[in-house]
């Protein structure tokens, strides 16, 4: 299903709640105008009998004003309640759907996603329907909807009234803010480019902290990232004074509404065709229906904005589109013997990785892969483990042919320690159960153990239970060998460990090779070391580097 299926789908299922939300939301804002109408027109009443000295009944348009100002109230919270749910609703569905698609990524499309991207399209960005729903498309349609009911209303009494005020709210609501766009519609989508500008080089400037204080170029990028929070925040500025303005134009053309409706309904009055309590209605009703239209500039200058928001929400869900992949029904042994290459080719751009690459990994079997950087080691694995899939050939595990659907259970065989350090904030233990649930304390400690890092984690206060977060009491070889202690304790056919020995000693190195290869089978090993060949229980796979 495509993610913007998604929305679709809740909109319909809830067409009548969406239905519901609007026809309370004209009502909440008729109630309003209509409670403006009562108290203008008592409060002039009052004024009218206190200067003539004579008494009038005010008991009736007291209540009135009650009523309606409960009604307001009343309609607004139940309004609220109904259009907030819905898009709620929408925005965790669509959230749910985008961020299953991102899980499902190409390797090689996800490598081009920055983390920080994702995080603001499935954050940022899906809360973007919120305010085009609520902050933008509900304020319209209610402007539209009730400025229709509001010319048919005056038209019954004047149609140069009706005129009059339509055509000065069309002018401060809608008009005046099209101008602006046209004017100056670039600076804002100029600030909203720079927003992204920001946030990419944010991101950038945390994930590079460490590496650009090692080269003393903190300062520099700092000082470009707050060039452009400034070049933003003076944009913004701009924009929030042009919508400061928009209002005051709009509170301008309220009020002369109020003495122009007086100068196009006294005729009438004089005529007698009106009362005197009907000028004065109409012509306060005319001047507080601008509160319909009040919203209306803002949604519309924040309209291309939120555009841009959906254009970037709509590129991760066709990345996710392309890429996903469903299961099929097939089924693969409880145990694999072996995983066959058969005549693979793999390229990227210049570089020709592979070309009728034959092999077969046996789960009996131990392996070193070694060759020059560039000459498809990681990739080889890669496309062992099912990340990539070759341009041509097949792969078979055991009998079964190697298909798109078949990833999920491909990689129920196989665990993976990559050069990349990489693990979820949390204890020692945590980590290790990552690897398999339910391993218990004892596993723990032999996977470490096996790893060369038991006497470590015993030295520390808290043992399996200390904390490791951004910042650890972990050396990087020792996170290395902890994340190989993880792959241990799943305890797959194959156990795929690339460049497993970056910052160790070669002693180091060699115990824990030992006990890997001493422990089980099936072990895959990247390396440059060469003092591994020396090994004899392990069967070496030399690679070369080749240009197309």
């Amino acid at each position: 299903m495509k993610v913007s299926e998604v929305a679709k789908n809740e909109f319909k299922k809830s067409f009548r709640s969406l239905f519901f939300g609007i026809l309370l939301s004209c009502l909440s804002s008729l109630a309003s105008v209509t409670l403006m109408g009562a108290a203008g027109y008592f409060l002039t009443m009052m004024g009218i009998a206190g200067f003539l000295g004579v008494s009038c009944n005010i008991f009736i348009l007291s209540a009135l004003i009650r009523l309606c100002a409960l009604l307001r109230t009343l309609l607004r919270y139940i309004e609220r309640i109904i259009n907030h749910k819905l898009t709620f609703m929408v925005i965790e569905k669509w959230r749910t759907a985008l961020f299953s698609k991102v899980l499902n990524l190409s390797y090689d499309d996800a490598a081009k996603l920055k983390s920080h991207d994702v995080e603001r399209v499935l954050r940022h960005d899906i809360a973007v329907i919120e305010a085009l729903y609520i902050k933008q498309a509900l304020p319209i349609i209610c402007a539209f909807i009730l400025g229709l009911a509001l010319g048919f209303f005056l038209c019954a009494f004047s149609y140069l009234l009706a005129f009059t005020t339509l055509g000065l709210m069309f002018l401060g609501a809608v008009l005046a803010p099209l101008v602006l766009l046209k004017l100056k519609g670039r600076l804002k989508l100029q600030e909203a480019f720079l927003e992204e500008r920001l946030h990419r080089q944010s991101g950038n400037l945390i994930l590079g902290l460490f590496d650009l204080l090692t080269v003393g170029a903190l300062e520099k990028v700092f000082y470009k990232v707050s060039k452009l929070s400034r070049r933003k925040a003076t944009l913004h500025a701009k924009f929030v004074l042009y919508e400061d303005l928009l209002n005051a134009l709009l509170t301008t053309l309220a009020s002369l509404t109020l003495p122009l409706a007086f100068l196009i309904v006294i005729p009438l009055f004089n005529q007698g065709l009106l009362s005197g309590s009907q000028v004065v209605c109409l012509a306060i009703v005319a001047m507080a229906a601008f509160e319909w239209v009040m919203a209306v500039p803002s949604s519309l200058i924040s309209f291309k904005e939120s555009l841009l928001s959906l254009r970037r929400i709509y590129f991760l869900e066709q990345k996710g589109t392309k890429s996903v992949k469903t299961l099929t029904n097939v089924t693969i042994g409880s145990k694999v013997q072996q995983v066959t290459f058969k005549n693979i080719s793999f390229y990227r751009e210049n570089l020709e990785l592979f070309k009728d690459f034959n092999y077969c990994f046996r789960s009996d079997t131990n392996y070193l892969i070694q060759g020059p950087i560039g000459c498809g080691k990681t990739t080889l694995i890669l496309l062992f483990a099912g990340i990539l899939e070759p341009k041509l050939g097949e792969i078979f595990l055991d009998e079964q042919k190697y298909e798109s659907g078949l990833y999920k259970k491909w990689r129920e065989h196989y665990a993976l320690s990559l050069q990349e350090i990489s693990f979820l904030p949390g204890t020692i233990k945590s980590i290790l159960q990552e690897g398999k649930t339910e391993a218990s304390e004892e596993e723990c400690w032999h996977a470490l153990e096996l790893a060369t890092l038991d006497k470590v984690i015993r030295k520390l206060p808290q043992g399996l239970d200390t904390y490791l977060g951004g910042a650890t009491l972990l050396s990087g070889g020792e996170l290395r060998r902890l994340c190989i202690a993880r792959s241990l304790i799943a305890n797959k056919e194959f156990l795929i460990l690339d460049e497993p020995f970056e910052g160790l000693d070669d002693k180091t190195s060699l115990n824990l090779i030992d006990n890997v290869l001493k422990f089980r089978r099936g072990v895959i090993i990247i390396s440059h070391k060469t003092l591994l060949s020396k090994l004899d229980n392990l069967e070496e796979l030399r690679l070369k580097r080749n240009l197309i």
